[in-house]
């Protein structure tokens, strides 16, 4: 039988400049695969918490801190007013710790309760944005993985390969100097979102996001596009994307080494018999349904009970990429209409939120006098 793990196991590595971390810590929820209910007899347990601060680190200048993370167990403890920037702004990652079922949590202290009691303050309509921006960097990764499988890299790309003389036919600080202008030029066409909020930035943002998309404006096409409107000649402007293609390619190689000295051994053999990383297309799907679920209803259910048949056969293998790929893609038109029709508001109220910070901490100063 698994030995069940406690806080204790926690703080007793707490290093003893931060021993305070342990009366400090709020709230204490196990996270991650067990609390979703997605669990297998390999799984680890994750940890994630909510600290406030001495007085030294809230006043002063000479300390900082803004998460302790151990590796033994898998923990991590945010900095109060860390967890509320993220929270508020919909961090799938951090806004479903305050979510998770009363038997995960292993403290709960007064401010924890607190907390607990307001959490679907933090939730708004922008959690689209995030939920679907958590999904596609799932997304991304199995594609990536897949890749790899698939074409294996043998070698560092060499600038033969692609096409370019073995140096630079422009000077070095030159052509930093052209790709500088080219980046500034594509920057001056971002709207300013700066007097908004940050939940007001998300959904902007969002929007722009799908206006270019549905204008089918790619990246690509808007690198061009400032090229040619600095003045840049043809010949130049190709010279520069070869390069440009080319510290891509190194950069795919370097990521494809990182990935090769970092898999865990099981999940790569996983990995290898189903040609994807299950786990992460598991978490893909799971963000989808549950960002959708959100807008729907309101409510945030982080055991998965609903869809855990599915969700485990995914994570066992019984789907196809193909099938996986088509099912998110139908998932994220469904949350897109769901967002539509959310009785959500549009942002959190950050006021709120904030006087809820303040009061949190307060209390934990006032409680170390």
């Amino acid at each position: 039988m698994e030995q069940k793990i406690t806080d204790q196991d926690v703080f007793k590595s707490l290093p003893a400049d931060l021993s305070w971390i342990e009366p400090h810590t709020i709230f204490l929820t196990i996270h991650g695969s067990k609390a979703y209910g997605l669990d297998t007899p390999e799984s680890d347990t994750d940890l994630r918490g909510i600290c406030t601060m001495p007085r030294e680190y809230l006043l002063g200048f000479n300390k900082n801190f803004h998460e302790y993370i151990l590796n033994d167990p898998d923990c991590t403890i945010f900095n109060i007013k860390k967890f509320f920037a993220l929270a508020s702004q919909g961090n799938p990652n951090v806004l479903e710790l305050l979510f998770t079922e009363p038997s995960d949590h292993l403290i709960v202290s007064d401010a924890g309760k607190t907390l607990l009691e307001h959490r679907d303050k933090f939730l708004s309509k922008q959690l689209k944005e995030r939920y679907i921006g958590f999904a596609k960097s799932q997304a991304h990764r199995i594609s990536n993985h897949k890749r790899w499988l698939m074409n294996p890299l043998d070698h560092m790309p060499t600038r033969e390969e692609c096409g370019l003389p073995k140096k630079l036919t422009i000077e070095k600080n030159q052509f930093d100097a052209v790709k500088s202008l080219i980046t500034k030029k594509l920057e001056s066409w971002n709207p300013s979102f700066e007097q908004f909020t940050d939940s007001q930035k998300i959904y902007l943002q969002g929007k722009v996001a799908d206006i270019l998309a549905e204008m089918q404006i790619t990246a690509d096409d808007a690198w061009l596009a400032a090229a040619r409107t600095i003045g840049l000649d043809d010949n130049l402007i190709a010279i520069i994307k070869k390069e440009k293609e080319y510290e891509n390619k190194v950069r795919d190689w370097k990521s494809y080494e990182e990935w090769k000295q970092n898999r865990n051994p099981k999940r790569a053999a996983l990995e290898a018999k189903y040609g994807f990383d299950l786990k992460h297309a598991t978490q893909l799907v799971r963000l989808l349904k549950l960002g959708k679920e959100i807008l729907e209803t309101g409510k945030v259910q982080v055991r998965r009970t609903i869809d855990k048949e599915e969700l485990m056969a995914i994570k066992n293998g019984a789907w196809s990429y193909e099938k996986l790929t088509s099912y998110a893609d139908q998932v994220e038109d469904e949350m897109k209409e769901a967002y539509k029709n959310s009785a959500l508001p549009n942002q959190p109220d950050i006021k709120f939120l904030d006087n809820l910070c303040i009061e949190l901490v307060e209390r934990s100063l006032e409680r170390s006098k």
